[in-house]
């Protein structure tokens, strides 16, 4: 497991998880405690900020994390999915997820796979952007969710779901 409680993880760029990356394909069991610290101006193709198959967060900042530019200013990673987290299961009950982009889906959280999301107070997810669906929070396809909407605010998608996006379920 990947357990932050304080400090700052900043800068990194990734082609997935640029600020942390717990899978359980590489020694960490694919769990991500954080509990405290900021994960901020990460750079990844998917999951800017956190990828982890596990969450649990219960305080701490995820901020910032989304594209990268070079010298010349010109945008050279571009997060698709998951700007600020990208989880199959996320328990998200403490902490501050914000500023974050994603160009397609999920600018602050996106949750795939059939997994689940939990969000609760003290948590916040605001001022995450997403170019399409789910500016706040992306749910794709039978994702199981509890969500204390009134903690999702001040996102924007250009397309749809500005605070959230749920994929819904196909007809058989």
């Amino acid at each position: 497991a990947t357990t932050i409680n304080d400090g700052i993880i900043s800068n990194n760029t990734a082609a997935g998880g640029g600020g942390i990356y717990a899978c359980k394909y590489v020694n960490s069991g694919g769990d991500a405690y954080i509990n405290g610290g900021i994960i901020e101006q990460n750079h990844a193709s998917y999951a800017a900020g956190v990828f982890a198959e596990n969450l649990y967060m219960t305080g701490g900042i995820v901020q910032d994390n989304g594209y990268h530019e070079d010298e010349n200013g010109d945008i050279v990673v571009e997060p698709i999915r998951g700007g600020g987290v990208c989880a199959v299961n996320a328990n998200i009950t403490g902490g501050y997820i914000y500023g974050n982009m994603a160009v397609k889906e999920g600018g602050g959280i996106y949750i795939y796979a059939k997994g689940t999301l939990v969000l609760s107070s003290p948590a916040y997810v605001r001022y995450n952007e997403a170019g399409e669906k789910g500016g706040g929070v992306y749910l794709s396809e039978n994702v199981v969710y509890d969500m204390d909407i009134a903690r999702i605010r001040n996102n924007s998608a250009g397309i749809d779901g500005a605070q959230y996006y749920i994929v819904p379920a196909k007809e058989s």
